[in-house]
């Protein structure tokens, strides 16, 4: 298992990893936000450039916070990883942050962050790793934190 403190962590803002023109309408349509009007109920971005699946070019991490794309009261928002090249939608779920890691095989690992509620009804803090396999991401384990 790998812990919090071996992650390196990317920011998340900033002009140098906005999304596109042309990568936003693939972002909408992987998170289902046609039917939203994300500019008139206010929304944010927050994305890095990573290359996640080690074919050269940076591909694109993105978490949209807003009412609409982000639960009530424990903030999961709506996220997606495109293809750099491509702009094939790699992974979509649900995130309070991505962050890239180096992986064991000398990539990176895509980690998601997230809090939840676990059956003692106490906050943890959860961390997915996913390591890109080639064709898709797959769950190489999963660490919870409570949170104090």
């Amino acid at each position: 298992m790998k812990g919090s403190a071996a992650i390196l962590a990317l920011c998340l803002a900033g002009p140098a990893a906005a999304q596109t023109v042309e990568e936003w309408p693939v972002i909408e349509q992987a998170l289902g936000l046609g039917d939203i009007d994300l500019a008139e109920i206010g929304f944010s971005t927050r994305t890095v450039r990573a290359d996640i699946d080690g074919d050269g070019a940076e591909d694109l991490m993105v978490v949209i916070d807003s009412s609409a794309t982000c639960s009530n009261g424990i903030v999961v928002c709506a996220a997606a990883v495109l293809d750099g090249r491509s702009l094939r939608v790699l992974w979509t779920g649900s995130a309070q942050t991505l962050y890239a890691a180096p992986g064991a095989d000398g990539g990176w690992d895509l980690v998601v962050r997230y809090h939840t509620l676990g059956n003692d009804g106490q906050p943890y803090l959860i961390e997915d790793y996913h390591d890109w396999n080639g064709s898709g991401f797959t769950l190489l384990d999963s660490a919870e934190f409570p949170v104090e």
